[in-house]
């Protein structure tokens, strides 16, 4: 989610609007914006409505992304192989059905779409 649709967000529920609307609005789902409320926002008291921050949740967000993330692939040919279809504009599952197909007796080249 970009900056800019927080923004939006938190214009739009400053100003009362429902998490469906501004979902519509937005262009996303409702629960998107709902989680994107509930995450982003705090409580100043026990019946206050939710403060939303749009700047503290894009930071957040990019903090989240940033983190170290190891590989899902253990196996280098498979890592290799997938990256050189996906270069290709391979789908997922075009990549799935190709491995299978390719490599009917060896589980280690199988990925799920």
């Amino acid at each position: 989610m970009s900056l800019e649709e927080r923004l939006q967000i938190a214009d739009l529920h400053l100003a009362g609007t429902g998490v469906r609307a501004i979902a519509a609005l937005v262009g996303r789902s409702a629960a998107t914006i709902s989680r994107e409320l509930a995450r982003g926002g705090s409580k100043t008291g026990p019946q206050a409505r939710t403060k939303y921050a749009p700047y503290a949740a894009q930071r957040q967000a990019e903090l989240r992304g940033r983190r170290p993330k190891a590989s899902k692939f253990d196996h280098l040919e498979l890592a290799l192989l997938v990256q050189k279809k996906l270069c290709l504009k391979w789908s997922p599952e075009q990549i799935s059905d190709y491995l299978a197909a390719v490599f009917p007796d060896r589980q280690e080249m199988r990925v799920s779409p």
